[in-house]
C-alpha cells in the first residue's frame, strides 16, 4: 500500500531529526512524501497524479499538523477547521474522480503548553478556546464577535427563563391541554427562543470575516450558520406542535441550540472517516522527541495498515516505550556505520580510477591498399601504310581507355575497402585522477585542432580525375589524316618507277634517235641516278610523315600517362585524408570518452564531498538524537566493523543509501519482536524499525480531546 504523507505545517515539513527514520520505506516506495510548497487546493490534482499515473489500487493519506501555542485566533490550527478544509479541498474532488483512499490519517503534533503535567486543559487562553472550539463549536471569550459563545448559550437560558413545574397538568395532551393562561406563556417564551436565536446568529453573519477559497472555514461559512438558524427553528416548531410536553420541566429548548451547533460546528461534526494520532508527552517533550513519534505513527501506518481500517473517525493517543539499552545499541551500530561511510568516502576523493587516457594504436589508422602500376600499350606504325592500319589504331585508344577505366575502378575499390578497414581504435585504459585526466584532456584538445587543420588542406580536395580516357576530335581527325598520307607499298613503287620514266622519257627519245651506245649507257645511269634521288626524296617524304605521326601518338600516349598519374596522385591523397581522418576520429573519441569520464568523476568527486559532509551532519544529529532520547551514545567498538555490508552508494540519494538508515542492523543480529497496542487490541509485529522499543502504543485518546462537551453546563 502506498501512503502519501502530506504535511498542512511548514515547520513539520522536513521531518526533522527523524526523517532518516522513514528513509526504508521511502526507497521501497511505501511511502511517499508530497512537497510542503503545495498548496491544498491544489493537492487533489497532485494526488489524483500520483495514484493514477503510478497505477496505484491500495494508498492511503497521511496528514501532517503541528498545534502550539503561538496562534493569533482559536481557528489557527483548528481540528475542525483543518478537517473541513481536508474534506472539501481535496478528499471530495477525489471521490468525484473515483478516488477514494483506504485510510485518511491526521497526525497531530502537540505541543501546547498545558494547566498541569497531567491536564489536558491548554495553558495559553487562545490554545485553550481552540480546545473547546474543536469540542463544542463554541468559545467562552467575546473577541471573536463571528464565532458562537458561551455567554450566547446563557442568553438563551435567560431568555427561556426557569423550567416549568408539571405536576399539576396533563403532559400527554400537547400545550392544548394546559390552562390557557400558562399555554399562552410557553407559547410567548417559545417566540422570544425563537427571536433571541435569530438574533443571535443575524449578528453572526454581520460579524463574519470575508473568506474564501484555501482560508475558507466552517466558522466563516453563512450557509452553515443559516442551517443551525432553520433547523433551530424546525426544532422548536416541533416542540410546539408535540403532544408530550415534558421538555417544559427542562432545559431542553434553549439547550437544542448549543447541540446544534456541536453538530455542524465541532471536531465530531466533521470526522466521520479519519484517523486521529496525537502525539505529546506529559509535562511537554521537545520538538525532535514528538516529531521522532510522529515518524513512527507514519511508519506504522504505512506497514500495519490492516489493523486500523475499524479505526475511523477515532482519537488515538501514540506512546513509544524504549529499551534503553537495545536503543544504545541501536545508536552505537548507526555510528560505527557513518563512521565507517565517512572513512570509505573519504578514500575515493583521491583515489586514481581505471580511465580511458593512453594512447590508441597508431597501426590501426593505416591503410595497406596499394595501387598497382599499370603500363600503357604502345603503339608504332611501319614506313608504308597497311590495311589494318586505322582497326589498329582504334583497338590501341580502346586499350589505353580500358586501362585508364580499370585502373580508376581498381582505385575506388581499394579506397572503400580503405573506409572499411579504418576504424577508430579503442583508447587503453590507465590508472588517473581526475587532475591528471583533466590534464591529458588539455593536451588531446590541442592535437585534435591541429588534425583537424591538417585535413583542410587543398590537395585533400583535390578534384577527381575523369575515369574515362578519351582523345579530341582534332587529334584523332590528325592522326588519321597522318596514317592515311603513308602510302602503300605498291604505289610507292609505281609512282617511283613512273616518275622515273617520266622524266627519262626525253633522254631515251634522245637515245634513240641517236642510236648510240654510249647515249644508252648514260641513259641507264641517269635514270638509276633519278630513281636513286626519287627514292630519298620518297624516303625523306615517308621519315617525316612518321616522324609527326610517332609524335602525335607520343602525346596521346603522355595525356594517358598523366591521367593515370592523376588517378595515382588521387589515390594517395584520398589514402592519406582517411588515415588522417581515421586518426582524428580516433583522437575525437579517445577525447570524448575521456571528458565523459571526467565529468561522470567530477559528478562523483561532488556527490563524495555532499555525502561526506551529509555523514558528519548525521553524525551530528545522531548525537542530538541521542540527547533528545536521553541515551549516552557510547563510542562506536573497534570491532563494530560493517564495511563489508553497508558501502555508501555516492550516486544515490541519501534515502536509497542503507548507510543513512539509524535502524539498520546486520543480519546476524537478527530482528525484533514487540507488541502494538491499538485501543484495547494487542498484536505482536516484526519489524526491523521497531528495534529499540518495547512497546508501540495507541491509546484510546477521544474521552481526553472530547470532554469539553459533556461539561459544557455542569
Amino acid at each position: 500500500m502506498l501512503t502519501l504523507v502530506i504535511s498542512l505545517t511548514p515547520k513539520v515539513a522536513d521531518l526533522g531529526l527523524a526523517a532518516p527514520f522513514l528513509y526504508p520505506l521511502l526507497a521501497s516506495g511505501q511511502v511517499r512524501l508530497v512537497p510542503a510548497t503545495l498548496p491544498l487546493d491544489h493537492m487533489d490534482e497532485f494526488i489524483r497524479l500520483e495514484v493514477q499515473h503510478g497505477h496505484v489500487s491500495q494508498w492511503q493519506l497521511f496528514f501532517l499538523l503541528h498545534q502550539d501555542d503561538q496562534i493569533t485566533s482559536p481557528e489557527e490550527g483548528s481540528l475542525t477547521a483543518t478537517l473541513w478544509q481536508l474534506q472539501r479541498q481535496v478528499l471530495q474532488p477525489l471521490a468525484e474522480h473515483g478516488l477514494h483512499p483506504r485510510q485518511v490519517w491526521l497526525g497531530v503534533m502537540d505541543e501546547v503548553q498545558r494547566l498541569a503535567e497531567d491536564a489536558p486543559e491548554p495553558r495559553q487562553p487562545l490554545a485553550w478556546q481552540r480546545r473547546h472550539l474543536d469540542a463544542t463549536g463554541l468559545v467562552t471569550t467575546a473577541d471573536f464577535p463571528y464565532l458562537f459563545t458561551r455567554a450566547d448559550m446563557e442568553a438563551m437560558r435567560k431568555a427561556w427563563g426557569q423550567p416549568f413545574s408539571l405536576a399539576a397538568y396533563q403532559t400527554d395532551r400537547g400545550l392544548a391541554g394546559l390552562p390557557p393562561e400558562e399555554e399562552q406563556e410557553v407559547r410567548q417564551r417559545l417566540k422570544t427562543l425563537r427571536q433571541q436565536a435569530q438574533e443571535i446568529i443575524t449578528r453572526k453573519l454581520n460579524n463574519v470575516p470575508p473568506a474564501s477559497g484555501p482560508a475558507a472555514t466552517p466558522f466563516t461559512e453563512k450557509g452553515i450558520l443559516q442551517t443551525i438558524q432553520e433547523e433551530y427553528e424546525g426544532f422548536l416548531k416541533d416542540l410546539e406542535i408535540s403532544p408530550n410536553i415534558n421538555w417544559l420541566g427542562t432545559w431542553e429548548a434553549p439547550d437544542a441550540l448549543p447541540r446544534l451547533i456541536a453538530r455542524h460546528l465541532s471536531f465530531a461534526a466533521v470526522n466521520h472517516n479519519v484517523v486521529l494520532v496525537f502525539c505529546r508527552e506529559v509535562g511537554g517533550a521537545p520538538f525532535q522527541r514528538l516529531l521522532l513519534r510522529l515518524v513512527y505513527g507514519i511508519m506504522t501506518a504505512a506497514t500495519q495498515p490492516e489493523n486500523f481500517f475499524n479505526q475511523d473517525g477515532k482519537i488515538l493517543n501514540l506512546q513509544l516505550e524504549w529499551d534503553q539499552e537495545a536503543c544504545q545499541q541501536l545508536l552505537a551500530i548507526h555510528q560505527a556505520v557513518l563512521k565507517g561511510g565517512q572513512a570509505q568516502v573519504k578514500a575515493t576523493l583521491n583515489a586514481a580510477v581505471a580511465v580511458a587516457c593512453e594512447e590508441p594504436d597508431e597501426t590501426a589508422c593505416v591503410c595497406r591498399e596499394v595501387l598497382p602500376t599499370v603500363r600503357l600499350p604502345k603503339i608504332t606504325f611501319p614506313w608504308l601504310r597497311q590495311a589494318n592500319d586505322t582497326v589498329r589504331w582504334q583497338q590501341w585508344l580502346r586499350d589505353m581507355g580500358e586501362k585508364v577505366a580499370e585502373q580508376t575502378t581498381s582505385a575506388d575499390r581499394r579506397l572503400r575497402d580503405c573506409r572499411r578497414d579504418l576504424k577508430p581504435p579503442q583508447a587503453g585504459m590507465a590508472e588517473a585522477n581526475l587532475e591528471q585526466l583533466q590534464d591529458f584532456i588539455a593536451a588531446k584538445q590541442g592535437e585534435l585542432e591541429t588534425a583537424r587543420l591538417a585535413l583542410l588542406r587543398p590537395e585533400a580536395f583535390a578534384c577527381r580525375p575523369p575515369s574515362a580516357f578519351s582523345v579530341s576530335e582534332a587529334e584523332q581527325g590528325a592522326l588519321l589524316e597522318l596514317i592515311n598520307q603513308r602510302p602503300h607499298g605498291w604505289l610507292l613503287v609505281k609512282g617511283l618507277l613512273g616518275a622515273t620514266l617520266l622524266a627519262g622519257l626525253p633522254l631515251g627519245l634522245y637515245a634513240l634517235s641517236s642510236g648510240g651506245r654510249d647515249e644508252y649507257l648514260r641513259l641507264g645511269e641517269f635514270l638509276g641516278l633519278l630513281l636513286l634521288l626519287t627514292g630519298l626524296g620518297a624516303a625523306a617524304a615517308l621519315w617525316r610523315l612518321r616522324r609527326r605521326l610517332a609524335t602525335l601518338i607520343g602525346q596521346i600516349h603522355q595525356a594517358a600517362e598523366a591521367q593515370l598519374a592523376a588517378i595515382a596522385q588521387h589515390f594517395a591523397n584520398a589514402k592519406e585524408y582517411l588515415q588522417k581522418f581515421c586518426r582524428c576520429q580516433a583522437l575525437q573519441q579517445l577525447l570524448g570518452q575521456a571528458q565523459a569520464q571526467a565529468a561522470e568523476l567530477d559528478r562523483r568527486l561532488r556527490l563524495s564531498r555532499y555525502h561526506e559532509r551529509l555523514l558528519e551532519q548525521h553524525r551530528q544529529n545522531l548525537a542530538t538524537l541521542a540527547q533528545i532520547l536521553g541515551i549516552a551514545l557510547p563510542a562506536p567498538p573497534a570491532q563494530l566493523d560493517f564495511a563489508s555490508e553497508v558501502r555508501v552508494e555516492v550516486t544515490l540519494p541519501e534515502e536509497r543509501n542503507v548507510v543513512y538508515y539509524p535502524t539498520w542492523t546486520p543480519e546476524r543480529i537478527g530482528q525484533v519482536e514487540i507488541p502494538l497496542v491499538i485501543g484495547s487490541q494487542q498484536i505482536l509485529v516484526r519489524q526491523p524499525w521497531l528495534r529499540g522499543l518495547k512497546k508501540l502504543v495507541f491509546e484510546d485518546g477521544t474521552d481526553v480531546y472530547l470532554e469539553p462537551r459533556r461539561r459544557l453546563w455542569t
